[in-house]
């Protein structure tokens, strides 16, 4: 955990990018949240899945300039009303 530590020192959460489900169901797995689950195994912070939730499917960022990658994320993740208490006013890493 050395690469990252100071964001991990800082963080109160650690939340995966989520796939859309079209992407899940294609892929079978979220390599997102397998490295979000295992920063939270060892840091110790708590691992939330559930906090964002991708509600637009997006094109794949690869070969994209930033200006391209910024709008093609634009609007595509909601924090579910169920989640908002729980990351309220924490400071949340994102992997």
């Amino acid at each position: 955990l050395r690469a990252g530590a100071e964001l991990i020192a800082e963080a109160d959460l650690v939340v995966p990018v989520p796939l859309h489900w079209r992407r899940f169901f294609r892929r079978q797995f979220n390599q997102s949240a397998e490295l979000a689950r295992a920063v939270s195994h060892l840091s110790g912070l708590p691992f939330s899945p559930s906090a964002v939730r991708r509600v637009k499917l997006t094109r794949q960022q690869v070969g994209l300039e930033r200006q391209d990658r910024e709008d093609n994320v634009r609007a595509a993740f909601r924090v579910p009303t169920e989640a908002e208490i729980e990351i309220a006013g924490r400071r949340v890493l994102l992997i």
